[in-house]
């Protein structure tokens, strides 16, 4: 075996050797992930169930999409005023682009106060991360936001001192400085001392404000410390906010350069409105809302004052949504303060406040019945098969109970899309989503089986060849969402009865799928073997490894990072191997 290591060949040798799998020495690191620009993900306590899938002790996030170079997830989440000092564990890992997984990372509180925590792991680069959390701390969580992104690498703040005098100059009548709120200071922000347009935001906050100045002030320090502490931004992205009861706070001082815009913050002014404004995903429980007109006369206020300071000429494309700036892939505004950037900017330019019309509502209605009897709703009532008395709810809003009779129900709900869930005693909830119209009348009946028709799954998955346990093996199965096997090799997953479809692979091995039919009340172990994919022959030429060794510290010009988490430093420090063709008739370890 012949080992080439850096300080043997010229930093240019080894390029031409591994190609595309050494980056150059000394290529710059991926960009800093700008403030809503980075994948997020937010769920309240009321559909923390619907949306992270229970395995074994553990809820597991859905899998958030990183940018590139992502390396770190944040966290920022709100407990309950009463266990605001219990302790929570939750943990991240995250997928490398070659399918493998890290490690789960505790992550780390960074900031606390109150209801809010702050905290990050750092999980070297993934493409895409999870969280999860203990199931017996599920009743902890009252919001949760958490994003993948890339930290920002922050200059000394004295390298980039500007004078404050740009600050005092701008004069915002009612604006609350960032001393009335407790913030911290920056810490190595760029100059942007110029403003050409507005950019518009909601914060998607995990701490929903109960409307006390004292709580808004909190919310304020939160998103602060999620961006900083979290995010790794040198301060709060957003230049000002808004909350709820129409104050308007400074945010990041306006000589700073932003980060809220995904490549467009350089002369942009960021304004957030505190909270979730997005209904059509109901926010994920946050408490999707309309600003009322308090913010929405306080957030025109404040866009007025801007575009006077700095020259801006209120218009449809100077004071726009976060969306609305090119190459953006978000919802931020959310819609419905995104459908009311005309009355910001009419109110900005000087008109009066016109509170929005309350929306019109529109029925869901339906009946509730056993699905063990029939699937088919209509023919529920004639086979005696409706549940009375079973609750029908709204993610994060109102609920309501099946009647007596004839298990009726119904809602009158604003127009957007809901998700309902009915439950009984004795029966596994179900759900279903239904769009409601205003004016409109949707019929949304929902079929739920009794918890006895569900089965128990234990997949065991083994080497064909050494019947040895294949850990991180990927199960898929019928209405389950996918699920990976531990070190023994084994999943446990629960399913409904009937014939299902099991699909199980890992990396190195051809994938197997297979079907079975389960009983109501079944307890089964199934075993699956899955075969090596092996090398393809090669009969012309032999195939010896070489193992390029990482360089000492400071060969080649390639700089390490001192605390070891330099991304180049981290590739060079894994043992790389190349696969080299050496023709037939060559002896291996003749001299090259």
């Amino acid at each position: 075996m012949v080992r080439v290591s850096c300080s043997v060949l010229p930093c240019a040798l080894l390029m031409v050797v591994a190609g595309a799998v050494l980056p150059a020495c000394g290529a710059p690191p991926p960009p800093p992930t700008a403030g809503d620009d980075a994948p997020e993900a937010f769920v309240g306590a009321g559909r923390l169930g619907e949306v992270f899938a229970q395995a074994g002790a553990w809820l597991h996030s859905p899998l958030l999409e990183a940018p590139r170079g992502a390396t770190r997830v944040a966290v920022w989440l709100s407990v309950p005023a009463e266990r605001s000092d219990d302790d929570l564990v939750i943990e991240a890992r995250g997928t490398r682009e070659d399918g493998t997984l890290t490690t789960w990372r505790t992550v780390q509180w960074r900031w606390r106060e109150g209801r809010q925590r702050v905290g990050r792991a750092d999980l070297g680069a993934f493409v895409a991360a999870e969280l999860r959390l203990p199931v017996a701390d599920a009743d902890l969580i009252d919001g949760l936001v958490y994003s993948a992104v890339t930290p920002e690498r922050l200059e000394p703040a004295g390298l980039r001192a500007v004078s404050s005098e740009v600050t005092r100059a701008i004069t915002l009548p009612g604006v609350q400085p960032r001393s009335a709120w407790g913030a911290r200071a920056s810490a190595g922000c760029s100059s942007n001392t110029t403003k050409e347009w507005v950019s518009v935001h909601h914060s998607v906050s995990a701490l929903q404000a109960d409307g006390s100045t004292d709580d808004h002030a909190a919310a304020m320090r939160g998103i602060q410390a999620y961006h900083m502490d979290g995010r790794g931004y040198c301060d709060i992205g957003y230049h000002w906010a808004v909350t709820a009861d129409g104050t308007a706070w400074e945010a990041r001082e306006a000589q700073f350069l932003g980060a809220h815009t995904g490549n467009h913050n350089t002369n942009n002014a960021g304004i957030v409105f505190v909270g979730c404004f997005h209904p059509t995903s109901d926010c994920n429980g946050l408490g999707a809302t309309t600003p009322p007109a308090a913010m929405l006369a306080g957030g025109s206020a404040a866009i007025g004052a801007i575009a006077a300071h700095y020259g801006i000429a209120i218009g449809d494309t100077t004071v726009i949504g976060h969306r609305d700036n090119p190459d953006q892939s978000t919802s931020c505004p959310g819609d419905h303060l995104h459908e009311l950037l005309p009355d910001l900017r009419d109110i900005a330019s000087g008109g009066s406040v016109t509170p929005p019309p309350p929306p019109a509502t529109g029925m869901v209605q339906g009946v509730v019945w056993d699905l063990s009897i029939t699937t088919d709703a209509s023919l529920s009532g004639e086979l005696n098969a409706r549940l009375p008395g079973a609750t029908v709810s709204v993610s994060g809003g109102p609920s309501t109970t099946a009647r007596p009779d004839d298990s009726y129900w119904s809602l009158d709900l604003p127009p957007g899309t809901y998700t309902l869930t009915a439950t009984l005693a004795g029966f596994a909830p179900a759900s279903r989503e239904v769009q409601v119209t205003a004016g409109g009348e949707q019929w949304a009946s929902i079929g739920i089986a009794p918890e006895a028709s569900a089965a128990e799954l234990t997949l065991r998955v083994t080497d064909d060849a050494t019947s040895a346990p294949i850990q991180n093996a990927v199960l898929e199965v019928s209405g389950v969402d996918p699920v990976q096997t531990g070190a023994d090799g084994t999943a446990t997953v629960a399913v409904a009865a009937g014939e299902l479809a099991i699909t199980a692979s890992a990396e190195g091995y051809l994938g197997q799928t297979l079907t079975r039919t389960v009983a109501a009340g079944d307890a089964l172990t199934i075993d699956i073997a899955l075969q090596s994919a092996g090398l393809p022959p090669d009969d012309d030429a032999q195939v010896e490894l070489i193992t390029i060794l990482p360089p000492a510290r400071g060969g080649c010009g390639c700089a390490a990072d001192p605390d070891g988490t330099e991304p180049l430093a981290s590739l060079l420090a894994l043992l790389m191997v190349l696969l080299v063709r050496i023709p037939s008739g060559r002896v291996p370890g003749a001299p090259w």
